[in-house]
């Protein structure tokens, strides 16, 4: 609970439930990076629980963030994942995502996805989660 207070504390977070069960299956968080005079940039990150590992729900969450995205200012997102995190890195792939350096403690890739360019977003139509602020 602390890490989720700390990381609230810097951003927003989002909580992914099942919209069968009502059961919460992860969240997603973001926050505002970068210096105020640019395009505005957001950060994020995600946590499924293992228990719904491999069910696709991260890819819905991910694609469904982004098509949110397009009514707003945001020019780009970013997303750190472990090098070892082969899934999580597909998934990011699968929605755009492009690897595109090493993190600041060099054992995360850094992904960055340009939202004005081609965000492909059409793989989304699952709809099986709701994304509630909290």
């Amino acid at each position: 609970a602390f890490w989720i207070d700390e990381r609230d504390n810097e951003g927003t977070t989002l909580l992914a439930l099942d919209k069968k069960s009502f059961e919460p299956i992860g969240f997603l968080h973001f926050f505002k990076t970068g210096k105020p005079t640019e395009h505005k940039k957001l950060r994020l990150g995600y946590v499924i629980k293992k228990e719904s590992w491999g069910s696709g729900f991260a890819t819905e969450i991910l694609r469904g963030f982004i098509e949110r995205l397009k009514h707003e200012s945001i020019k780009t997102l970013y997303a750190g994942v472990n090098q070892e995190n082969f899934a999580s890195q597909n998934v990011l792939k699968k929605c755009g995502f492009v690897s595109h350096t090493r993190d600041a403690n060099e054992e995360d890739l850094l992904f960055e996805l340009d939202l004005y360019g081609k965000v492909n977003t059409q793989d989304s139509k699952r709809e099986s989660l709701y994304l509630h602020s909290y």
